[in-house]
């Protein structure tokens, strides 16, 4: 059986038929956190700033059966290999040759790209990693999700397999109550008045304070994360418009924590989100967009105990190894106590360090970023 597959590049243009696959893939699951894709089409154009850095973009769908994008960024090389990504990967449900549909799909994508120089694939990352990225591999019963986890039906590793990829990287989000974290806490307790005493400061994260700083943060990002696996950076433009006001109106003021070092710069911050998976799943009553989402306005409704995201730390490399990590750990819990009982430390890649606080963590959900050769 042949199928049409179509393609279209961002001088093209995105036509409905790419988005309404999204749709189709998410069905009427309940659990599914709803990501809007209204500004795609945008994104996908030459205007966009990540085309205008010298980046290049194709999409592939079948017609209400499967779609991908192809991402080249500019000099991109993983493992000393010109590497690309693949994203925004769906597939409509209830078809009884799916396999072979994607493989059909995937050999087109990596053909373009392979023409295009790149002799290694990633995914799913959707742009960046600043994005969408991974796949959910396994959750405890009856898991929530909260925004910004992957979510996706269970054949996806599978249906990536037989397309030829393999997995390139592990990640996992560590659940644990305020009582299971209580040794490790006793463990790092004195590291707290260490730091402050070497006159370092742990402040309550306001939006105005994060946004204040924020020319500060771009010039600090890529030394905090240049060296994650698949990391590219972005532009100030593209920066201020992806963690400007809206995405840092979501976290928790008073338990989000700003690192300011002896002199006044910055050395690290650690942000800090209520679980807001039951307000914004799509059967949640009264849903709540991501996009729409505010502390002040939303966490109320969550309830006097609450769980608590643990999901963007980092800290400059001239302030590493002062246990600063531990400090705004220790912070973090300390002014988190009366809001929260359980602590999820989201999306932490497998052989990071960080993961050693959450070791006996009640509960493990696991993730996987994915690799074919061109």
């Amino acid at each position: 059986m042949s199928w049409t597959i179509h393609t279209a590049t961002a001088q093209e243009g995105l036509p409905e038929a790419f988005l309404t696959i999204g749709l189709l893939a998410t069905g009427d699951d309940p659990d599914a956190i709803p990501t809007p894709e209204a500004n795609l089409p945008a994104r996908f154009s030459p205007d966009d700033p990540w085309f205008a850095a010298g980046n290049d973009a194709a999409a592939f769908w079948i017609e209400g059966r499967a779609r991908l994008m192809v991402f080249l960024p500019r000099g991109l090389e993983i493992a000393g290999e010109p590497s690309c990504f693949f994203g925004f990967w769906e597939s409509a449900p209830g078809q009884g040759d799916e396999a072979r549909v994607h493989q059909a799909l995937f050999e087109r994508a990596r053909g373009w790209a392979r023409a295009r120089g790149a002799r290694s694939m990633y995914g799913p990352i959707d742009f960046s990693t600043y994005g969408r990225y991974r796949l959910r591999l396994e959750s405890e019963a009856g898991a929530i999700t909260f925004p910004g986890e992957p979510y996706n039906p269970a054949r996806y590793p599978a249906l990536l397999t037989s397309c030829g990829f393999s997995l390139s990287q592990g990640y996992m989000t560590q659940i644990a109550r305020t009582e299971t974290l209580a040794p490790a806490r006793e463990q790092r307790a004195h590291v707290l008045g260490r730091v402050e005493a070497m006159g370092y400061r742990l402040l309550p994260m306001s939006p105005d304070a994060w946004l204040s700083r924020l020319d500060e943060l771009h010039a600090a990002i890529d030394d905090m994360f240049g060296q994650n696996f698949a990391y590219t950076p972005l532009s100030l433009e593209a920066f201020k418009r992806a963690c400007g006001p809206s995405f840092i109106r979501k976290a928790d003021p008073d338990v989000s924590t700003l690192c300011v070092a002896p002199d006044g710069a910055l050395a690290g911050f650690f942000i800090v989100y209520p679980h807001y998976g039951p307000l914004v799943r799509a059967g949640a009553a009264q849903r709540v967009a991501v996009t729409d989402l505010d502390f002040h306005a939303h966490a109320p409704r969550l309830g006097a105990r609450q769980d608590a995201i643990l999901k963007t730390v980092g800290v400059l490399p001239a302030h590493r190894r002062h246990g600063l990590m531990s400090a705004m750990v220790m912070s973090i819990l300390e002014r988190g106590a009366d809001r929260y009982q359980r602590w999820f430390g989201a999306l932490v890649r497998d052989d990071n360090p960080s993961g050693r606080f959450g070791r006996g963590a009640d509960h493990v959900r696991r993730y996987g970023l994915f690799h074919a050769p061109l």
